[in-house]
């Protein structure tokens, strides 16, 4: 492989491993596809080295040797379906090289989500429908409906504007907390404590728990320690509001 190709192959590496990386793909299976890649396009060696803010690619044990930052994490699965389905296609010869990087920089161009009253109004219902689960009763339907959703709706707005997960969760949960506060007050709900449990799963970093869980499991312990850090700064942001409001009730 010419020095030409190499770089491509890199980059379609990394830029691969970019795009799943923020959208917090288990680490495992980064390694799995990049090292399909590397088969693929008969690359020599293919190293990976991950961790929780960059990917590190090196070829033909480490003559040539690229890194990404990655200063931003999200959950959004059709950027890792259309990477998969690009790597699938690639692999089966419908994509060339070139075809393949484009469309991997188109993927990670774009920015795929539903609108933002679709996601705010399925937070509601989840946390509306979690609420029935949990209390067997509609009485405090509608009011798990609102809070779920405009405490959902705070945080998508100031992880936007701050960029800051950790503290647009503390401040959700904090607008939670006083939407149950207020709807006490006003004799809206009969039962403040599920509400909270129903509305604040939508806020819950089942995601990173679930990935810090498999890295212990399959002896990934750097990474591990990261998203184990990550998610319980999330949960810690999450309860400091909720535990605030529940001693002002006991």
């Amino acid at each position: 492989m010419n020095d030409e190709n190499s770089e491509l192959a890199l980059n379609i590496c990394l830029l691969y491993g970019e795009i799943m990386a923020k959208n917090n793909v288990d680490p495992r299976d980064i390694q799995r596809d990049i090292h399909k890649i590397g088969t693929i396009m008969n690359m020599d060696q293919v190293t990976i080295y991950q961790t929780l803010t960059g990917i590190f690619i090196t070829l033909n044990q480490g003559s040539k040797i690229k890194m990404r930052v990655i200063d931003a994490t999200e959950n959004n699965f059709e950027k890792i379906i259309r990477a998969k389905q690009a790597l699938e296609n690639f692999k089966n010869s419908i994509l060339t090289q070139e075809n393949f990087y484009k469309t991997l920089i188109e993927i990670n161009n774009t920015h795929y989500s539903f609108p933002i009253t679709v996601q705010v109004l399925s937070a509601g219902m989840v946390s509306a429908a979690l609420g029935v689960v949990f209390t067997s009763q509609l009485s405090d339907f509608p009011i798990d409906l609102i809070i779920g959703g405009v405490s959902y709706f705070i945080l998508l707005y100031f992880q936007k504007k701050l960029m800051l997960k950790s503290f647009s969760t503390f401040l959700s949960a904090s607008v939670l907390a006083i939407l149950v506060s207020l709807s006490i007050n006003l004799d809206l709900a009969t039962n403040p404590y599920m509400i909270i449990f129903s509305c604040i799963m939508p806020l819950v970093p089942g995601i990173e728990i679930v990935n810090s869980i498999r890295s212990v499991l399959e002896n990934n312990y750097l990474i591990a320690t990261s998203q184990i850090l990550e998610a319980l700064m999330i949960t810690i942001m999450i309860l400091m509001p909720i535990t605030f409001f529940l001693n002002i009730l006991t």
